[in-house]
């Protein structure tokens, strides 16, 4: 998902000649003064993010080649001692993986950590958070918020037991997340969904995880999640799941805002335009 900054509202000719429009309907006064007939406006809700997937994944590709040349074997974690139990009945566990123990899809091992370990803990959150999540991966497996999380999940997996091929997967997960995320945006009925707003902040939230010059792609994810909450206006708060993603993007952007200051002004300036009467 990739923000270009503010777009012109202006006609098509005008924008070819790059002078001011003032952008009246159904035509503009300087068409008109040219005799010409004004090919009209163009939606922005359909050019406000540009997709550059396979960019990304091609990226990601690369990055992969060189991270698989010193990796374990596919599914299976660092090596892990376990001390040895005392009495007759003792058994030993040495060299164990907890992917082969579980026996479990490795989705759905990382979507268990991410619920464990990433979801609010609380006697007013938890419970409406948790099952709003889980239903996402019971009932919505093959969207881009459910492949999101288990990114998110992997990549914390990989950090806690030093995996490079839980890494790798975590890389493939966000991949296809950021696929079908960009899919997602480019349709004006699906830009403004919760779906794609709960992927497009687990996709935040694994950039700040993984990529090592976040403060790079931070402002390019606030800048989208900005552009974001204003497609999605003020109609989202009279919903509760609405109300909560809001602050969860708010928490998310001011936190990821606070060495650069002039993203918590943008910030400001949406609630100012768009949540207020």
């Amino acid at each position: 998902m990739v923000y270009y900054g503010k777009l012109s509202k202006g006609c098509e000719r005008c924008r070819l000649l790059k002078v001011r429009c003032d952008q009246r309907k159904p035509g503009c006064k300087r068409c008109e003064k040219g005799r010409t007939t004004c090919p009209g406006y163009r939606d922005l809700g359909q050019v406000l993010f540009r997709d550059e997937s396979a960019r990304t994944i091609e990226k990601a590709r690369r990055h992969v080649q060189v991270e698989g040349r010193d990796v374990l074997r596919c599914g299976r974690l660092q090596s892990q001692q376990i001390p040895r139990a005392q009495g007759p009945k003792a058994v030993l566990y040495s060299e164990m993986s907890l992917v082969r123990t579980l026996q479990w899809p490795l989705g759905q091992t990382a979507a268990a950590f991410f619920l464990d370990n990433f979801v609010v803990k609380g006697p007013i959150l938890s419970d409406t958070n948790h099952d709003l999540l889980v239903g996402i991966c019971r009932d919505h497996s093959e969207s881009a918020a459910s492949y999101a999380i288990e990114a998110v999940g992997l990549a914390g997996l990989s950090n806690v037991h030093r995996d490079h091929q839980l890494r790798v997967e975590a890389r493939k997960r966000y991949g296809r997340a950021l696929t079908k995320t960009n899919c997602s945006l480019s349709d004006p009925a699906e830009a403004t969904s919760d779906l794609t707003a709960m992927a497009v902040l687990f996709l935040g939230q694994f950039e700040s995880m993984v990529v090592e010059s976040w403060d790079q792609y931070s402002r390019a994810h606030i800048d989208g999640a900005l552009a974001l909450l204003k497609i999605r206006g003020h109609q989202q708060c009279e919903r509760e799941i609405g109300v909560r993603l809001f602050l969860a993007f708010r928490s998310q952007i001011v936190s990821a805002s606070l060495p650069i200051f002039q993203q918590l002004e943008k910030f400001q300036s949406v609630l100012t335009d768009n949540y207020t009467d």
